[in-house]
């Protein structure tokens, strides 16, 4: 974690990683990955893209493996770092990590359309439940008021 956190500052700086120790914190990361957030393994990926390190392909579809699995933990900015960091790895998205990110992006906007839709519905049925009028009643009922209705009072009177 300090390890990622390190790479971050670099990439925060615009320092790139000297090789030697860009190829070490590769391999210890390889090893502690696993036990990173989804938001730490985000802004690691971005941090390595942006300071030039430039993974092999084992080490990407380690990376990507691990993004499937963290994608739930993910926010859609971390989500949109580690899109970032793959293209500036010079690489696409394995399509599964590609999906993971997708499906937890999107539930937060599916629940939150569901919670807009459940509310939508539960006002609906408590306008109908409260025997609010269905509008039939004021059809039905006579204008007053009208220039007619004036003319009709006078001839009457």
């Amino acid at each position: 974690a300090e390890l990622a956190d390190a790479v971050f500052e670099f990439a925060e700086l615009g320092v790139a990683l000297p090789p030697a120790f860009a190829a070490s914190a590769q391999r210890r990361l390889q090893v502690s990955m696993g036990g990173l957030p989804g938001a730490q393994l985000s802004r690691l990926l971005w941090a390595l893209a942006a300071t030039g390190v430039r993974p092999n392909e084992p080490q990407l579809r380690a990376y990507a493996s691990r993004v499937a699995s963290a994608a739930r933990e993910m926010s859609v900015a971390d989500g949109a770092r580690v899109v970032r960091a793959f293209e500036r790895f010079g690489a696409a998205l394995p399509v599964a990590a590609a999906e993971a990110l997708e499906a937890a992006m999107l539930a937060p906007m599916v629940r939150a359309a569901g919670n807009v839709r459940d509310a939508a519905t539960a006002a609906m049925d408590a306008t109908r439940d409260d025997g609010a009028s269905d509008g039939a009643e004021e059809a039905a009922a006579p204008l007053s008021g009208t220039p007619a209705d004036e003319d009709q009072d006078k001839a009457a009177a």
